[in-house]
């Protein structure tokens, strides 16, 4: 993503821990910055949470997607808070749904990246 000009970040659901492990995995390098509900205060599908990586990456829910593997959580919150939504889904259960939809992590992002 970024050699294509984008920034990356995670928005997690998480309890304060969500930066430890991506930077025990190798993750969090590849990162702009991580939102993590239990340090902001703020869980998705509230759009406060969308709203505050918007402000943090200095740019308007136009120009921002988001890719999630839940549909209540994350494409019908990030699309309630503007943000193009792409939902994961690996065995092909979600079914039809009013959002993009991939199979897995690089798929999503070639769909967003065009």
């Amino acid at each position: 993503m970024r050699d294509s000009g984008l920034r990356a970040a995670a928005i997690s659901n998480s309890n304060g821990s969500v930066r430890s492990v991506l930077d025990a995995v190798g993750v969090a390098a590849h990162l702009d910055f991580v939102l993590d509900s239990g340090e902001v205060g703020v869980e998705k599908p509230d759009r406060r949470i969308f709203e505050l990586a918007l402000a943090r990456a200095g740019i308007a829910a136009a120009e921002a997607a988001y890719i999630g593997d839940f549909y209540t959580i994350d494409a019908r919150g990030a699309g309630a808070a503007g943000l193009r939504a792409v939902l994961l889904d690996p065995g092909g259960f979600w079914g039809a749904r009013d959002c993009a939809m991939a199979p897995d992590l690089l798929s999503a992002v070639r769909l967003l990246v065009g």
